[in-house]
């Protein structure tokens, strides 16, 4: 499992979201990235019992 975790540019809110694909979380990470949001990181590996927000 994939975790992306980002920090909304108007509030400074931190939220993550697990994907099943590489390809489907840069999709994400992309889309966010172009709405202006902040710290997009991308972890590989991680499982959902070890998912948690940054």
């Amino acid at each position: 499992m994939y975790a992306l975790y980002w920090t909304t540019k108007d509030d400074s809110n931190k939220h993550s979201q697990m994907f099943e694909s590489m390809e489907k979380a840069e999709k994400k990470a992309a889309q966010l990235k172009e709405e202006g949001h902040l710290f997009i990181d991308i972890k590989e590996n991680v499982e959902p019992q070890n998912f948690w927000h940054k």
